[in-house]
């Protein structure tokens, strides 16, 4: 499966902590995002620790549905 990485958050020793809680609030609302759209939440959004930082990536399934929806943004 192919990911399309939607946010990047960067880690130092001073920024762990922080870091970590921005990842789970918006690892939080990517859950919801697919949930919403029909997808399985477990095989379409995903997390990756690096050593500097973390990504959150979605797969490209979810990407194309999001950019191919109707609706408005605002």
């Amino acid at each position: 499966m192919s990911w399309v990485t939607v946010n990047r958050f960067y880690r130092t020793e001073n920024t762990e902590q922080d870091a970590k809680e921005a990842v789970d609030r918006v690892f939080k609302h990517w859950e919801n995002v697919a949930l919403d759209l029909g997808f399985d939440p477990k095989q379409n959004v995903n997390v990756k620790e690096g050593e500097k930082m973390y990504a959150i990536a979605i797969s490209e399934e979810l990407d194309a549905t999001m950019r191919e929806e109707p609706g408005s943004w605002w």
